[in-house]
């Protein structure tokens, strides 16, 4: 932290160097520039609350599961199996499991609001379904503003 003679000397430093006419221009465009800067901060994270608001109240509404979902590439797609007919798999799936060494298990209501903004949560982490819900969110917010 500076103390007075440190703020002193520099004051003078900048006296003789910038000269009594410019000093009051650059003190005015550094108080301008902290302002802005102040205000950008604050807007980050007052945004930054609201979005963590809004994932925390939907995650917060959807019901709970019995079950937690398991989030697995080896998982058969219910979609492809209707549209194709079953298929014997198991040597594919037997295969995909060994490499595999554990499934990770994702909070079902995280699951449940991805399904809810259309985003497919099969074979993602928790921290990227997250990351693709805040996005999802902050386009909705985007599309609001525009209109």
């Amino acid at each position: 932290m500076l103390g007075w003679p440190e703020v002193l000397l520099i004051f003078a430093v900048l006296l003789l160097v910038m000269g009594p006419a410019k000093l009051p221009e650059m003190a005015k465009a550094l108080g301008t520039a902290m302002r802005e800067f102040q205000q950008a901060q604050t807007t980050l994270e007052t945004t930054t609350r609201n979005l963590d608001a809004q994932m925390n109240a939907a995650v917060n509404t959807l019901p709970p599961l019995s079950q937690p979902a398991l989030v697995s590439p080896t998982s058969p797609n219910p979609i492809l199996i209707a549209a194709t007919g079953p298929v014997d798999a198991q040597p594919a799936v037997a295969a995909a499991a060994s490499a595999l060494t554990q499934e990770e298990e994702i909070d079902p209501r995280l699951g449940e609001v991805a399904e809810t903004l259309g985003i497919d949560a099969c074979g993602k982490t928790e921290e990227q379904l997250r990351t693709e819900i805040m996005d999802a969110i902050r386009g909705q917010e985007k599309e609001k503003e525009v209109k």
